[in-house]
């Protein structure tokens, strides 16, 4: 009987618009490499932030040091002047005492500064780095996505093409109750009689039911789950 060879055909390429789909679907998520990229660039971005609050200590501290550096430049000049009375030059000695003192505090922290700075300079490098080849890797699978999402398009709109070729040649109502199988069965509407059994739920068939099944004189269905059960020639 033609009309179930058809049948079968149409259910064959049921199965593969299906798995074609679920491939569209599941190409259409983000790849791996995407969420690598964004935790990459978050971390450089988070490095070189830092980098940048550092710099601006490090400005900031040069500027205290110079501004020290200048005003105990003057109590020098002031005091090998000679002029002012003892107390008053004592004073000064006293003050450019304690701004040299406050200098040398200042340099001391200055030069861990730049040490962080040499460091975090190295590993804001390498995170830019890693971000980098990671957004290139990102790339390489969005690229490598689309040409699949272009190929498996273009199979779907073939086997679309070839189902309604195989559709057209069905009776209306026998192409009804093969939609409304599939419907209800999980997509699979028509399925092979292999080892005396019924493909979908392998319930034993009768002796002589099979023997209908293998005239393949007309549409028959399995009593267990309705399916159309299909014997293949040869």
């Amino acid at each position: 009987m033609e009309e179930l060879d058809i049948l079968f055909q149409l259910q064959c390429i049921d199965l593969m618009l299906e798995a074609n789909e679920r491939k569209l679907r599941e190409i259409m998520a983000p790849p791996p490499s995407a969420k690598a990229t964004e935790e990459k660039l978050s971390l450089f971005q988070s490095k070189d932030q830092e980098l940048r609050n550092l710099k601006r200590d490090i400005k900031d501290r040069e500027l205290e040091i110079d501004s020290l550096s200048q005003k105990i430049k003057k109590l020098k000049n002031e005091l090998y002047s000679g002029k002012g009375g003892v107390k008053e030059l004592m004073d000064k000695q006293s003050d450019m005492e304690a701004l040299t003192k406050n200098q040398k505090k200042l340099e001391d922290v200055l030069l861990e500064l730049l040490e962080k700075a040499e460091v975090l300079e190295s590993e804001v490098h390498e995170a830019r780095e890693q971000w980098s080849r990671k957004e290139k890797e990102k790339e390489e699978d969005l690229a490598r996505q689309a040409k699949e999402k272009a190929e498996i398009e273009e199979a779907i709109e073939k086997l679309k093409q070839e189902r309604k070729s195989k559709a057209d040649f069905l009776p209306v109502d026998l192409l009804n109750t093969y939609e409304k199988l599939r419907r209800s069965m999980m997509g699979r509407a028509v399925v092979e009689v292999k080892k005396d059994k019924c493909g979908g739920c392998q319930i034993q068939i009768a002796s002589r039911k099979l023997s209908e099944i293998k005239k393949r004189n007309s549409i028959i269905t399995c009593e267990n789950c309705g399916r159309i059960l299909y014997w293949k020639e040869g």
